[in-house]
């Protein structure tokens, strides 16, 4: 009976609640993406040439070629937007210029409508055989769209679990601690095709490990009917999207460098080199233990 009165109590506060906005969470900051690769592709910067002569770059498609699904995980093992993370990599270079083609549906429908000349802009001076003729819709001017010298196609081709697992476990008396590492490889493909000749100038192949760790330390013992579980713990795993676009800046960096084909990019493969040691010689600490405590009561 007692359980049944705070029972209903906790269910009457709770609705109560309903009647006014709850306040919101705020977590951590809002930060820059940075790979170890970042000031690599920035360095290229100072390597490009005048803004005219730089070459025109476009990124075609780069998919998920994997075909790793899960309904358990909520959905897809990598990220879905790898040409996105390629064409911010392009940018950071500054040393090439980009053109969009991966989603070109806003143009499409401007160049329609201006066609039509329904797009309308206020008045404008347009060239005609007569001489300059002022008009309100916006005209359509032979070669006003920019093509691309080269473009990046690619995908994300392969993801694989469990390519290393393996931990340790002391317990006394059901008391004691457990440690686990685990590893899956990422690989990447991107190549780097001349676009009017369709030549396949550079290709990439990169992949990566990413790791995660577990620890836990637990304390299981009966008083009587009731079992007191004390579970210290934390799992922390390397974000597989972050990976993802390390790996691509990588690819991008290499195929830009290429394209260059100039020794003044020496200094920026030294940070690529850098940024490669910092990723591979990293010191990944475990995680700090959580305490969780819990009384479950014997039948």
């Amino acid at each position: 009976m007692r359980k049944l009165i705070v029972a209903a109590a906790i269910l009457v506060s709770v609705s109560g609640c309903t009647s006014r906005n709850t306040s919101l969470l705020r977590g951590p900051p809002i930060e820059e993406v940075v790979t170890p690769y970042a000031a690599a592709l920035s360095c290229l910067a100072k390597v490009g040439g005048d803004e005219p002569n730089k070459p025109v770059v476009a990124v075609g498609a780069i998919a998920d070629r994997t075909g790793k699904f899960s309904l358990d995980d909520g959905g897809y093992k990598v990220s879905q937007g790898p040409e996105l993370m390629v064409m911010s990599a392009l940018a950071k270079t500054r040393a090439v210029r980009l053109v969009e083609r991966v989603d070109t549906r806003v143009v499409e429908w401007e160049l329609k409508y201006a066609n039509d000349k329904i797009l309308g802009d206020g008045p404008r001076t347009m060239e005609t055989d007569k001489g300059p003729v002022e008009v309100p819709y916006r005209g359509i001017k032979a070669g006003v769209l920019k093509g691309s010298d080269y473009y990046l196609v690619g995908g994300i081709t392969s993801i694989d679990y469990n390519i290393f697992s393996g931990g340790a476990q002391v317990s006394v008396n059901n008391i004691g601690p457990s440690y686990r590492e685990y590893r899956l490889l990422l690989s990447v493909d991107l190549r780097l095709v001349d676009s009017r000749t369709s030549e396949v100038k550079q290709t990439s192949t990169l992949h990566k490990q990413v790791v995660g760790y577990e620890t836990t330390a637990g304390i299981f013992k009966f008083f009587g009917n009731t079992l007191i579980d004390f579970n210290l713990g934390a799992k922390k795993d390397e974000p597989v999207s972050l990976g993802v676009r390390a790996v691509l800046e990588r690819s991008v960096f290499d195929l830009v460098t290429a394209l260059l084909d100039t020794p003044e990019t020496a200094p920026c493969q030294e940070l690529a080199r850098q940024g490669e040691l910092a990723t591979t010689t990293a010191e990944v600490v475990p995680p700090t233990l959580k305490v969780e405590a819990t009384n479950r009561l014997g039948g």
